[in-house]
């Protein structure tokens, strides 16, 4: 197995992915879309680039001929307002049909499939029937990107028992790439966690009797981006278990290149869930910004299980929050840290 063809090339996975194959000696043949705004990204990576669009079977047929895996990285997460329901199915669940065909009809030599799942078919951070979440948990999407997610993990199944395409599934959640993790720590993303819950009408964070559970912290604070510790009455501080993308590009590497992957799931995260509470001092005392402790209603836990990836796979995630925020930060301060921001 040498030659890989990835689609999404230009995502947050899919470029720090398309980077660390070529490290390891692949030859890589990039998808991006027609006209894609991000394609400069790929620029200085020895990699093929082809336009292949969800939206069209052929240039998929044509990208995956000749290769010898596929990993498939491209979704478009949140629709956008100009976007409609049907588009949004089209682009996302006959994009991947078209792309299964295509490997499907390949499945005597594709040596394996990769599908880029996603833990929010659980739904496991807004919604969870236990924590922390492993790949036994029920599947209960209740919106159309868990749902479209959902739907192509079938589809990528049905083609594993149908076809024999060597399939494998892998489910990170919450992912962080350059920086990003510096901002996950605010008054502003309690508060859309929160109404969240109260869209959705559902989960720990849904308080029917009080309409909006965030006013008593947003009067203690200046901004939405002021940091805070959320703790719940007995003290209990909130966690929160993220991806770092270069964990994430390592378990699609294990996912590839494992025997025991195939038919199988993998929930893709970081070493362990992060407490605010850990997270949101250390950032304080390196940056010099100001926190605030709240008391919220109830306690947020958000875990997933990565013990079937360890133990099949070999997936050794090594990004804890101590290296992600220290990382994020040396690259704000104009530092080389081996990742392409998404």
């Amino acid at each position: 197995m040498n030659h890989i063809f990835v689609t999404g090339a230009t995502g947050r996975v899919g470029t720090n992915l398309v980077k660390a194959l070529l490290e390891r000696g692949y030859r890589v043949r990039s998808g991006v879309m027609r006209e894609d705004p991000k394609r400069e990204k790929l620029q200085g990576l020895d990699t093929e680039v082809v336009a292949a669009d969800l939206t069209d079977p052929q240039a998929l047929d044509r990208a995956v001929e000749g290769v010898d895996a596929v990993i498939h990285t491209a979704c478009v997460m949140g629709r956008p307002s100009s976007m409609s329901r049907s588009e949004y199915f089209d682009i996302n669940v006959k994009g991947t049909f078209y792309l299964l065909d295509a490997a499907s009809r390949r499945a005597d030599r594709l040596a394996k499939f990769v599908y880029i799942s996603s833990d929010s078919v659980y739904p496991a951070a807004y919604d969870p029937c236990y924590t922390p979440v492993d790949e036994n948990h029920p599947k209960r999407p209740y919106d159309d990107y868990m749902l479209i997610k959902n739907l192509c993990e079938q589809m990528v199944l049905e083609a594993w028992r149908e076809h024999g395409l060597q399939a494998t599934i892998l489910r990170p959640g919450a992912i962080a790439a350059g920086t990003e993790i510096l901002n996950n720590w605010t008054a502003g993303l309690v508060r859309a966690l929160m109404e969240r819950a109260a869209r959705a009408k559902r989960g720990p964070l849904y308080l029917p009797h009080d309409p909006q559970p965030w006013a008593s912290l947003f009067a203690q604070v200046e901004s939405p981006q002021t940091m805070v510790v959320p703790r719940d009455p007995e003290g209990r501080p909130w966690l929160w278990h993220r991806s770092d993308v270069r964990d994430v590009v390592h378990g699609i590497l294990c996912g590839l290149e494992s025997e025991a992957a195939v038919g199988e799931a993998f929930n893709i995260f970081s070493p362990e869930p992060i407490s605010f509470a850990t997270a949101v001092p250390y950032l304080a005392e390196k940056t010099g910004q100001s926190y605030v402790e709240w008391t919220a209603p109830v306690q947020w836990i958000y875990a997933c299980d990565n013990t079937k990836a360890k133990t099949l796979i070999g997936f050794r995630p090594q990004y804890d929050v101590y290296r992600m925020l220290d990382d994020a930060l040396a690259l704000q301060a104009g530092k080389d840290i081996g990742v392409i921001p998404a």
